[in-house]
């Protein structure tokens, strides 16, 4: 029954991971601007766009055949708060990279059309385009056209040294372009050819015009996802120790623990390409019970019956670190991390009959005299989502709960987890 269980779990997740692996496009509602200017609203593919794609996947509606469209065939398009403008810019195509730079102090620039993403729209514009070495560079708004910022950097030698010469062009076009406002020469002067600090001179500059952009762009920020999270729980309880004194512990294989474990999670989303990496916060409630027999034998007439529960309730705090692959709410995923958990119940009985010739004599006590009410484990699975749902196999290993030195506990627990996303 237990195989079979997870046999059909396995194949559910197996399923689930085929369904992300053919459901690569991740439609949102978007628009595009056509040749004509007109514009036209539909359906865009979201790849959430690192570097500037080079084509964009439009439909008008779901389950319309889809078109791929190149900068030089539309105007524009916008989607889920992006906004990227077909245009024939210059592009600077000198290294970066400190390993490859040159002595050469003169910009290499070549003409491409391109899709530049919009930052900042309003009477003084600022626009970006990352190229395929991850260099970023900037461009306003020169009546129709866009204007490359221009910076580039180089090597210069003086004797046996070297030295990295930033030509900072596009701190003169700025300065032109923007005008004299209060603070401007400072702003201008710290503002590195970066998109965060550029946007700050931006941002000063509509201030001390009392005027708002038209749109700016804001880029990704965290998200956060709760709901709950319910499944069985398969545990496992081990012992071991150089004294006889707990042969009824570790002689004594105990059976396979049967439970249900729930609680809820708190999951962080930062800011990453394709959102593959996250955070999973979990309150969980689990426990077992282990309930067993153990005969010390010496002879037929001298034996030691020993009858024996184990049993405790924990609440765990999961911190784990999750790994997705697909698109939107569609993924298979990988996760890992630790979880702590804090005892709050226990069983903890132990009943020997002894027995020699004739006399009998039963005691009571404790199976184990020294409990660790705080358990640590480190928790690793995998699991897939589809909406508003997912399912996951994951394994925890245990420190146990005996805190005697001579007594070394080890905890198992299988999970088969369900949850549903409320956020």
């Amino acid at each position: 029954m237990k195989n079979s269980y997870s046999v059909a779990v396995l194949f559910a997740l197996a399923s689930l991971s085929t369904s992300v692996a053919r459901a690569q496009s991740d439609y949102h509602p978007g628009y595009i601007v056509t040749q004509q200017g007109d514009t036209v609203r539909g359906q865009i593919d979201f790849q959430d766009w690192r570097k500037n794609p080079e084509s964009v996947t439009f439909r008008s509606s779901e389950g319309a055949n889809a078109t791929n469209y190149a900068p030089a065939q539309i105007r524009a398009f916008g989607t889920s708060g992006n906004v990227f403008t077909s245009a024939y810019v210059q592009v600077e195509t000198s290294p970066r990279a400190l390993s490859s730079l040159t002595t050469a102090p003169e910009f290499l620039l070549r003409q491409d059309t391109v899709f530049v993403r919009t930052l900042i729209e309003g009477p003084k514009s600022l626009h970006s385009f990352v190229d395929d070495n991850d260099n970023e560079h900037f461009y306003f708004r020169n009546n129709e056209a866009l204007e490359l910022l221009r910076y580039k950097k180089f090597l210069r030698y003086i004797g046996n040294s070297k030295t990295v010469v930033p030509v900072e062009n596009y701190k003169g076009q700025l300065a032109a372009y923007l005008g004299d406002f209060p603070g401007a020469e400072t702003s201008l002067a710290s503002a590195d050819y970066t998109r965060s600090r550029l946007g700050k001179l931006y941002a000063g500059y509509y201030k001390q015009h009392d005027a708002q952009p038209t749109y700016r762009f804001k880029g990704q920020h965290t998200i956060t996802e709760f709901g709950v999270v319910a499944g069985g729980t398969l545990s496992r309880l081990e012992f071991s120790s150089s004294s006889d004194a707990f042969n009824y512990l570790t002689k004594n294989p105990f059976k396979t623990s049967a439970g249900v474990s729930g609680g809820l999670f708190l999951n962080f989303v930062p800011p990453s390409k394709r959102r593959r990496l996250s955070f999973v916060n979990e309150l969980l409630f689990s426990s077992y019970k282990f309930s067993s027999q153990y005969r010390e034998y010496r002879n037929e007439d001298t034996y030691t019956d020993t009858n024996f529960t184990l049993a405790a309730g924990y609440l765990k705090l999961n911190n784990l670190m999750r790994y997705s692959y697909g698109r939107g709410n569609t993924r298979v995923f990988l996760n890992a991390g630790i979880s702590n958990g804090l005892m709050i119940s226990q069983e903890n009985t132990r009943t020997d009959v002894s027995r020699f010739f004739n006399t009998v004599r039963t005691t009571n006590g404790k199976a184990l005299d020294d409990v660790r009410p705080y358990e640590q484990s480190l928790v690793f699975g995998f699991g897939g989502r589809l909406s508003r749902f997912s399912a996951e196999a994951r394994h925890e290993i245990g420190n146990g709960m005996s805190y005697t030195v001579s007594l070394r506990s080890i905890t198992t627990r299988t999970y088969i987890l369900a949850s549903f996303y409320l956020k």
